[in-house]
């Protein structure tokens, strides 16, 4: 009996020990796939900061470019009287007003002249984009920032004489 005792100790002792190894194991296996990732992830992955870089030198005329480029030579601005408008809302009952100022370059005083003469199609642009909006697009900043977008391309697919460099909003209040 003593020992039929001895080979069950030894059994459990053994599956014991293999449940232990294979523990030890799985943890080993896991810190070095953790080490493994983490080190892929901060010396091998091309970074969020490279790629927004490569993705700004892949168009420098980015009309809404945060960083003023080196060596920009300052632009004229022309100003687009203020519109108010109803907003696209379900209820119907917000407006927006509005004001906007384009930059145009200094070296082409041609845009001006033609910006004069076909204002009434700018406004129209203007108010048609604007009347398409609710709050809820224009109230988060990415909201405004794809609303100039859209605007300044608009009004850029107008013109002949040249393209206005960058539109900026002077005035913008929803009523709420």
């Amino acid at each position: 009996m003593a020992a039929e005792e001895k080979e069950t100790k030894e059994k459990k002792e053994g599956k014991k020990s293999k449940g232990l190894l294979i523990i030890i194991i799985v943890m080993v296996l896991v810190i070095l796939g953790g080490g493994g990732f983490a080190a892929y992830k901060l010396l091998l992955a091309p970074s969020k900061a490279k790629e927004q870089t490569a993705s700004e030198e892949a168009n420098p005329e980015d009309p809404l470019e945060v960083a003023p480029k080196k060596n920009a030579e300052a632009g004229v601005m022309y100003e687009i009287p203020s519109f108010v408008v109803n907003l696209a809302d379900p209820s119907g009952t917000r407006y927006l007003r509005v004001a906007i100022s384009l930059e145009l370059p200094a070296a082409n005083k041609q845009i001006a002249g033609e910006l004069d003469k076909i204002l009434p199609k700018i406004k129209d642009t203007v108010i048609s984009v604007l009347t398409s909006k609710t709050h809820e697009e224009l109230s988060t900043p990415q909201g405004k920032i794809s609303l100039k977008q859209e605007l300044l391309r608009r009004i850029n697919s107008a013109l002949s004489t040249g393209k206005a460099k960058d539109l900026y909003l002077t005035e913008f209040i929803i009523q709420a």
